[in-house]
């Protein structure tokens, strides 16, 4: 008996060793498999990311004659906080330069109003704010789609409701504006081209 016992020892022990060697292939698959799938999701991204880039700048393109358009305004209270929350009195409705308050408005869309502290803040960035009340829902979702494109801090578009404008769109950069009586994609890319990410507190284009 003892020498059968010692067979069987001998041989559980030569069979351990293959288990682990079967497993160690299965998990690298596994493994190799994911990576795949991430680096897929990466690359169509990216690809994705600059398809939209070449579309916008096509657009961008169409629209130069509208920028003749664009009006302008003495730059006012540049790097001049105010408390969250105090009066500012602004020279245009809606505002594109001025006292502003501490925090700007982040790169995105919104169904409800911001401040217009906070906005003017955004604008000063370098971001492009954007004003709809009633448009198409094409037109909102062309809207969301650069608002979720467009995310950088100092190069960024924020949209945001204007309730009273109808099918106007009204499109703000820091000291500029362009008022589209009804949305026109060549223009307003031509607008968020031209201003974006040059606001005067940290140009980057």
């Amino acid at each position: 008996m003892p020498r059968n016992v010692a067979i069987l020892r001998s041989i559980r022990h030569k069979r351990t060793p293959a288990k682990v060697r079967r497993g160690l292939p299965r998990a690298l698959v596994i493994f190799l498999v994911i990576a795949f799938l991430c680096s897929s999701l990466i690359g169509w991204l990216w690809w994705n990311s600059k398809q939209e880039d070449v579309g916008f700048r096509q657009l961008a393109e169409q629209g130069q004659q509208t920028l003749s358009r664009v009006r302008s305004f003495p730059a006012e209270g540049l790097a001049q906080h105010v408390p969250q929350g105090s009066s500012v009195h602004y020279g245009t409705e809606p505002p594109t330069t001025g006292p502003h308050y501490p925090t700007p408005t982040d790169p995105g869309y919104y169904e409800t109003q911001e401040l217009p502290g906070n906005l003017v803040h955004a604008l000063e960035h370098g971001n492009i704010v954007i004003y709809y009340d009633r448009p198409s829902p094409e037109v909102i979702q062309t809207l969301k789609n650069w608002a979720s494109h467009f995310q950088d801090p100092w190069a960024g578009v924020v949209v945001i409701p204007m309730p009273g404008i109808g099918e106007e769109i009204i499109l703000t950069a820091w000291t500029k504006e362009l008022r589209l009586q009804k949305f026109d994609a060549t223009s307003a890319a031509a607008f968020i081209d031209r201003f974006r990410g040059r606001g005067p507190e940290h140009p980057i284009r």
